[in-house]
């Protein structure tokens, strides 16, 4: 499983101790987990509006997003979710590059303090739930299309 993956990856780079890993946490504790986090990863490269996400960017965490395919950059552009503001791990390299982003945060942080203010920014600028869905329902008309 891509967390098994993880945690060996941070075994390997000798930064599992200050690194925790949670299986499935029930709803009702999610913010409790959140509130007292430093760094959020998400490896979903379909989109970052998911609700998980949505909850992490609310919850003014350093954000680690996997590259999204191209027709949903306009949306996260204008919700400020730039690469000034979110670590993006590549596609093509997501272990190699999901490492070295964790190695340089952990020398390095006071870059966690300064992206962990970007999120609470960003949380301002999510859309409303209505533009959302029409943005997500004008997507898959657009996807429709193509097959």
């Amino acid at each position: 499983s891509k967390i098994k993956k993880m945690q060996s990856l941070c075994n390997r780079k000798k930064v599992d101790n200050i690194i925790n890993f949670f299986g499935p946490i029930e709803h009702e504790k999610i913010n409790d987990y959140l509130l007292k986090g430093d760094l959020y990863i998400s490896l979903n490269n379909y989109g970052q509006l998911s609700n998980s996400n949505l909850d992490a960017i609310g919850s003014g965490l350093c954000l680690i997003f996997a590259e999204t395919k191209r027709e949903n950059d306009l949306i996260l552009k204008k919700m400020g979710l730039t690469e000034e503001r979110v670590f993006w791990i590549k596609q093509d390299s997501s272990e190699k590059h999901l490492s070295k982003i964790i190695t340089y945060l952990v020398k390095n942080k006071n870059k966690i303090i300064q992206y962990k203010k970007f999120s609470r920014k960003i949380a301002f600028n999510i859309p409303l739930m209505s533009d959302r869905m029409m943005w997500e329902k004008n997507l898959i008309k657009k996807h429709l299309k193509r097959s």
